[in-house]
């Protein structure tokens, strides 16, 4: 039972913190772009400031996934982990599909694989950056106050009633 709870816990906190970081990545590379600071002329501007925003905004990610830590727990012991997790989780995946693409890239003898050494300097980018900088956002999230929830919940559970036949879900379909 609680393993459960905790591992949905943890899904949710992950899963939020790399979504308000690639969400902030987003708004900021399109607000950039429209205000003409990425011009198309200059080719690699555009990935490149993607990257940097991801790298830098990773702290973004740490705090959100903490502070939601701390709501669902209602403390925030284990945010060590949960950071840890969250500086892992996207790049990770991340890198593991960038890194078998580019061995299947390499494999063929094309020239357009990533060399060594760029590849070798984007990973000490994301262990020597991003995930110091996810740890720090985790515990400036720690010294915010937990928040209450603004109501309580009923012990008592309500019946729910039967849907009505028009709300089934094919006669919906096919009404559509």
């Amino acid at each position: 039972g609680s393993t459960i709870y905790l591992s949905t816990c943890l899904c949710s906190c992950l899963q939020v913190g790399s979504g308000v970081q690639t969400l902030l990545v987003s708004l900021v590379t399109l607000l950039l772009a429209t205000l003409g600071f990425l011009s198309p002329a200059s080719r690699g501007a555009l990935l490149t400031t993607t990257i940097i925003l991801f790298v830098l905004l990773s702290f973004v990610a740490g705090g959100s996934a903490v502070a939601l830590w701390g709501v669902m727990e209602r403390s925030y012991e284990g945010w060590i982990g949960v950071a840890m997790h969250v500086s892992c989780f996207l790049p990770g995946i991340v890198m593991l599909i960038f890194t078998v693409l580019n061995i299947a890239i390499k494999h063929t003898g094309s020239l357009g694989a990533v060399p060594a050494g760029i590849y070798f300097t984007i990973v000490a980018i994301w262990f020597l950056v991003s995930v110091p900088l996810t740890f720090v956002g985790g515990y400036m999230a720690t010294k915010l106050p937990i928040l209450d929830y603004p109501v309580k919940t009923n012990q008592i559970p309500r019946q729910i009633p039967p849907a009505p036949i028009v709300a089934h879900p094919v006669l919906l379909f096919f009404s559509a």
